[in-house]
């Protein structure tokens, strides 16, 4: 029932009954409770572990994916495209077998990521090259300014990521 007790010491180990319900309740010894504090504690840290390797893993295929999606783009705009909707089927086959909710927080951190790559390429494409170790690649082109300020590679990776997203 929820009801809290307060127990003296010379009830640790005991069963009781409850006073609101009438219920048998365990009362644990002060051991035990230290010991369960312990677990949890040990239980958190590995989850928060597990969580961090989750969130790189996610930044990692993100990153592998916007350098294959680089590579392409200059060289094939069709494949580059074809790239994009590869990944949302990479990414539904890694979670495929990810229990729930590490699935579902692996997608959205791939999302977010996919995000924050959009944006810094939006602000200085070649710093993102550059970082993506995608020095050797041909220089950005430069075409005529359209849909706000942004050029046509922009607004191309802009719309594949954003379909990446949508499709995900």
């Amino acid at each position: 029932c929820e009801q809290p007790l307060t127990i003296d010491s010379a009830g640790a180990g005991e069963s009781i009954s409850c006073p609101s319900c009438g219920q048998a309740v365990f009362v644990p010894k002060v051991a035990d409770i230290k010991g369960m504090a312990d677990s949890q504690s040990v239980a958190a840290e590995q989850r928060r572990l597990a969580l961090d390797k989750i969130r790189n893993s996610a930044r990692l295929a993100a990153e592998d994916h916007w350098r294959h999606f680089l590579g392409l783009v200059h060289v094939d705009k069709q494949k580059a495209l074809e790239a994009v909707y590869g990944f949302d089927a990479t990414i539904k086959e890694m979670t495929q077998y990810m229990p729930e909710p590490d699935a579902s927080f692996f997608r959205d951190k791939v999302k977010a990521e996919q995000e924050k790559l959009a944006d810094e390429y939006d602000r200085n494409p070649d710093a993102l090259k550059a970082r993506l170790g995608l020095t050797s690649q041909a220089p950005t082109l430069t075409r005529p300014r359209s849909y706000s300020g942004q050029s046509m590679d922009q607004l191309v990776v802009r719309t594949a990521v954003r379909a990446t997203i949508w499709a995900s």
